[in-house]
């Protein structure tokens, strides 16, 4: 395998584990909003802000563990480059899907009556 497939690998769990630190334990206070999870729905309240970034650091996280052993399994079986590459664009969709979206739904399962009332605006 390629050495740099394995630098593409660490360089993305790295980005990952940064944005797991950033958004998790050192994302900015309530009112501020600056440092943290983006979404209109997680700026509601204190709680959707602490709630929604705790979730994202710790899915960005998982995501970057994954993402470094993939690539040390990799680096060590040698699957080829064929099989490293989809692999990493595989994990790659999965790790910044997850970091995305698995934030953003648990945070309408743990607050659903909060956002109740927004439902029929759209209509």
């Amino acid at each position: 395998m390629d050495i740099a497939i394995l630098v593409i690998y660490l360089l993305e769990s790295a980005i990952l584990g940064i944005t797991a630190y950033t958004v998790g334990p050192k994302h900015s206070a309530y009112p501020d909003c600056s440092v943290g999870y983006h979404w209109k729905s997680a700026e509601k309240s204190a709680e959707t802000w602490c709630y929604v970034n705790c979730v994202a650091g710790i899915t960005s996280g998982i995501s970057a563990v994954v993402l470094l052993m993939a690539g040390l399994a990799v680096w060590f079986i040698k699957p080829g480059k064929v099989v490293s590459v989809i692999s990493l664009l595989a994990l790659s969709a999965v790790a910044v899907g997850s970091a995305l979206f698995v934030p953003y739904l648990l945070l309408y399962k743990k607050f659903r009556p909060l956002y109740k009332n927004t439902e029929n605006v759209v209509k």
